[in-house]
């Protein structure tokens, strides 16, 4: 379930004394000195992927995809190229933050299911991003949160209020 996808490097600069990294920051150096003025420290960053099933409104197309949990985004994300294989249709156009910038991006609406829970969702179609990406509000509409020690989603309670 845990995709480990890239390595992230941490640069410290001018570290003095005898620091120890404890285990909640980087696991993979739990405990070793950190002494040295300038060092370069290699960790693994985990992913969290998802089997996923997307359809259209109507319910009569369907494609299982892997799908990438991304609680940086309020909306989940459906690549245009998918969105239109399914026929999820836009029905408006808004402006979003990313990581690059802002850019218009369409809405749409869709069935998704995850976890053995399914629900309508509006979602983002993207003509730049190539996966699909499962926002905050997909998540909090079917109860599931995200377990970063084990790296997978978990059932929650929903709130009424």
């Amino acid at each position: 379930k845990l995709s480990i996808k890239t390595a992230f490097f941490v640069r410290f600069l001018e570290v003095s004394g005898n620091i120890t990294c404890p285990a909640a920051i980087i696991p993979e150096i739990e405990g070793k000195s950190l002494n040295s003025p300038s060092f370069l420290i290699s960790i693994k960053m985990g992913h969290i992927w998802v089997e996923a099933e997307i359809s259209n409104i109507e319910g009569n197309k369907s494609a299982k995809v892997k799908a990438l949990i991304d609680t940086g985004a309020h909306l989940s994300v459906l690549p245009s190229k998918l969105a239109e294989e399914l026929g999820v249709k836009p029905f408006s156009e808004e402006l979003v933050a990313t990581g690059a910038g802002k850019t218009m991006v369409k809405t749409g609406v869709a069935w998704v299911k995850l976890e053995g829970k399914a629900g309508v969702s509006n979602v983002w179609i993207s003509d730049i991003v190539d996966t699909v990406l499962i926002g905050v509000v997909v998540l909090e509409e079917l109860g599931l949160d995200v377990d970063m020690k084990k790296a997978e989603l978990k059932k929650v309670p929903m709130l009424m209020y």
